[in-house]
């Protein structure tokens, strides 16, 4: 299955040259929750992320993996599930994997590169993700004020660790690096820090949502919505979204948009975008 790529051909494009396209993508309740009230930072958290996609919801996903060239997640969302961040529903690169071994031969394909947003350098030594970064390429971008031996620890276990901000990660920074490696996509995969960070940034293409037949609230407690942050100004300040699609899955509805003009975050309004379709 041939990856996104994105091309540079709109004259506007001079703000972003050569940038990776950007696609954000979560299972949501209806009103909009991608947690359990309570749920941060405990297992009941991952818990209900698997419950909110259904079997043929998670194949859409793992789909939608197999084509992109990066996956990105936030600390947050590896304390919280561990994942693997890797594609078994469907074909990774030329092999597949599934089965009960699906985590194991998932390393055998050609898998996305996994990029892990941690300023500190805190994700776990023990997790999924650094303990198959020897068999799986992945990228820890922390900031400048990441302790040495943490790092040192991540580079020995075989992850790779790039510096990219003074106290906290520059998404756009970021960005240009992976576009400088050959990283011409990336989905985004949360949680809803992340994906206000590269709202505010001005720095998303698309967002692909699954809204599952639940309604979960808990706002007051925890319940994670799917952007979090300190939020836009005014509806006319926020991104300008496109609806791509809309289809049914079972009890699921898909959602697709494009993003387009934007009056916040640094200044920049977003061209319009030249570049792969889903």
């Amino acid at each position: 299955m041939a990856r996104l790529t994105r091309q540079n051909n709109n004259s506007n494009s001079s703000r972003r040259p050569a940038m990776p396209r950007v696609i954000i993508s979560a299972a949501v309740s209806v009103d909009g929750k991608i947690s359990l009230a309570g749920g941060r930072g405990s297992r009941s958290r991952a818990r209900m992320t698997a419950k909110l996609s259904s079997a043929s919801d998670m194949s859409r996903v793992h789909r939608l993996r197999a084509r992109c060239d990066a996956i990105l997640v936030g600390l947050n969302t590896v304390l919280s599930d561990d994942p693997m961040l890797t594609v078994r529903h469907a074909r990774a690169g030329r092999k597949k994997s599934g089965g009960d071994d699906a985590d194991a031969a998932a390393a055998a394909g050609n898998q996305p590169v996994r990029v892990i947003l941690d300023s500190m350098a805190k994700i776990p030594p023990a997790s999924k993700i650094i303990t198959t970064s020897p068999r799986i390429r992945t990228i820890v971008a922390v900031s400048g004020a990441a302790p040495e031996r943490r790092i040192l620890a991540l580079r020995r276990r075989g992850a790779e660790v790039v510096m990219m901000g003074r106290k906290t990660v520059d998404a756009r920074r970021l960005l240009n690096h992976l576009a400088k490696d050959g990283i011409r996509s990336v989905l985004v995969e949360g949680g809803g820090t992340t994906n206000w960070e590269f709202l505010r940034r001005n720095l998303v293409d698309e967002i692909v949502v699954a809204v599952s037949p639940y309604v979960l609230g808990g706002g007051l407690r925890g319940a994670v919505s799917l952007v979090e942050g300190a939020g836009f100004p005014s509806v006319s300040g926020s991104p300008r979204l496109s609806l791509r699609s809309a289809r049914r899955l079972g009890d699921h509805v898909i959602l697709s948009y494009d993003v387009g003009a934007d009056n916040s975050g640094d200044g920049n309004r977003n061209p319009s975008r030249a570049g792969a379709r889903m």
